[in-house]
């Protein structure tokens, strides 16, 4: 039992909206929602916004449709998605891993949001992990910063022979500062 979480799931009543960022925040939240014998009615005065598709997939799961999900799957885009539609400051409840970026809260901070942010799991570096032999792959996807920082701390390097993918501009930022080490 965690007391900071569980002073949250006893009063969802005091948000507006909960941002979900990830398909993970999704899982750790409806499991602990779960958990406090809550399930998806009590987010019925809630606005639910998604990060992107996969968590929009997640959040279907739970009989969840997002009032708001931005064409750029990214906290920019949420961002900017907010600003486009002028939707009004809230007060925002955003489930978070231990490594979640300041971007989305500080933006909406700028905004007039209140914005709590509670750590729902942690991202941790498995023990005992193993490279894998690299030479077929043609294509590396990088989900979140975190994943660049662990793939070059597991090979030492970004392989000049790949292409490569990013979810959002944060993840594309690292890339590019970890490259030019």
């Amino acid at each position: 039992m965690n007391p900071e979480l569980e002073k949250y799931f006893r009063s969802l009543e005091q948000f507006d909206w909960i941002f979900f960022t990830s398909r993970y925040t999704v899982q750790f939240f409806f499991e602990f929602l779960e958990f406090y014998g809550k399930d998806s009615r009590s987010l019925a005065h809630l606005k639910i916004a998604s990060m992107g598709k996969l968590t929009t997939a997640a959040l279907k799961k739970h009989g969840i449709k997002p009032d708001l999900q931005p064409g750029e799957e990214s906290s920019e885009g949420l961002i900017g998605e907010i600003e486009l539609k002028k939707i009004p400051a809230g007060h925002v409840l955003i489930p978070r891993s231990n490594l979640g970026l300041p971007i989305l809260p500080e933006n909406l901070a700028r905004l007039g949001w209140e914005v709590i942010r509670p750590v729902f799991y942690e991202n941790r570096y498995p023990d005992h992990l193993k490279p894998l032999d690299l030479s077929k792959v043609e294509t590396i996807v990088f989900p979140a910063p975190s994943c660049v920082t662990n793939f070059v701390r597991l090979y030492g390097q970004l392989p000049d022979d790949k292409k490569y993918i990013f979810r959002g501009k944060e993840t594309e930022k690292r890339f590019r500062v970890l490259k030019d080490l």
